[in-house]
């Protein structure tokens, strides 16, 4: 058995990756024991019951938290680069994708593009940087607005920033869940999207090819990740 542990499964991201994780688990010969959350006593209570290994998705959020489960069995961490704290870890280059992000966006013509980050979530820090160091380069300032990875703060940031004397012609949200909320907010001031204010997700959820919203997004490749974290977790 090997606890499956997901940090906010209303995030259409994380269910398409403990999804995948399920399905690689069986196909490997292991059953999921799934936990929607990331809690201390989640953790132990996995412990307890004996499980082979850990898979974590989203969750815990604390670093020092995922070193220290990490210590007492297998682990493996999808979505955030953990090298620094020696814990087995896959994600995406999440600085590269901001930064494609940003320079599609720069070859649009745009010269004031927004960022709205995704606060203390994974990848977030490594996708807001990569936007400022891209930005700087092109002798532009960067604008941010501070967020976290879910619909509500894509609305919030986006009433601060089309508030802004200087507000942007383009705003690249840290996550597809953000982008939806900046639209929707757009849509509600009364600008149009892209033709007045462009968006860039990240993630490429389901919902980001809907005709309504045809969302132009950064995809993460959820089965190559999975895929490498269970090889990883069946090895150790």
């Amino acid at each position: 058995t090997i606890g499956l542990v997901v940090g906010d499964v209303l995030n259409p991201y994380e269910a398409m990756l403990a999804r995948e994780c399920d399905k690689a688990l069986r196909d490997a010969g292991y059953f999921a024991m799934l936990a929607v959350s990331g809690t201390a006593a989640t953790l132990r209570a996995f412990i307890d019951q004996r499980i082979a290994g850990l898979v974590l998705i989203g969750a815990p959020g604390e670093r020092e938290e995922i070193a220290a489960v990490s210590k007492l069995l297998p682990t493996v961490y999808i979505g955030r680069n953990l090298a620094t704290e020696t814990v087995e870890s896959v994600s995406s280059d999440d600085a590269l994708g901001a930064r494609l992000a940003t320079e599609f966006l720069l070859g649009l013509g745009h010269r004031a593009i927004a960022h709205v980050t995704g606060g203390t979530g994974a990848g977030a820090n490594s996708r807001a940087n990569a936007y400022r160091d891209t930005m700087q380069r092109q002798g532009l300032k960067p604008i941010i607005a501070e967020g976290r990875y879910d619909v509500d703060a894509g609305s919030a940031a986006t009433d601060a920033l089309m508030a802004r004397k200087d507000r942007p012609t383009a705003i690249f949200a840290a996550n597809d869940l953000i982008a939806l909320g900046v639209i929707s907010r757009l849509a509600g001031h009364g600008f149009r999207v892209p033709d007045e204010v462009a968006v860039v997700g990240f993630d490429d959820i389901p919902m980001a090819a809907s005709e309504p919203i045809s969302l132009t997004t950064i995809r993460q490749k959820v089965p190559d990740m999975v895929a490498a974290a269970v090889e990883t977790l069946t090895t150790r």
